[in-house]
C-alpha cells in the first residue's frame, strides 16, 4: 500500500490498469507515496529510470484523491 500524492484521473474505466509512478519512502511513518507519471506509452523507457513502481488502478475507478491509498508494486528499489 502507498499514499497517492497527487490526484489522479482517466477517461476510461472499463478495465485493470498498471500506472508507471515514482514512489518516495517516507522513514517516519513508514509508507510509499507515489506520483504517477504523465507519459504512460509503452515505448516510454524514461518512464522506468529511478526509483519506479506500479500503482494499481481497478476496473470502474476513473478518479482517485491525494492522500488515498492505493495499492503499489516496487519495480525498482
Amino acid at each position: 500500500k502507498a499514499v497517492l500524492l497527487k490526484d489522479f484521473e482517466r477517461k476510461k474505466s472499463d478495465r485493470l490498469e498498471f500506472i508507471r509512478c515514482k514512489y518516495v519512502f517516507d522513514f517516519h511513518s513508514g509508507m510509499y507515496g507515489v506520483f504517477p507519471l504523465k507519459k504512460q506509452g509503452s515505448g516510454v523507457l524514461s518512464a522506468m529510470v529511478g526509483d519506479v513502481g506500479l500503482m494499481v488502478v481497478p476496473e470502474g475507478v476513473n478518479f482517485i484523491k491525494s492522500g488515498n491509498f492505493v495499492d503499489l508494486i516496487l519495480v525498482k528499489e
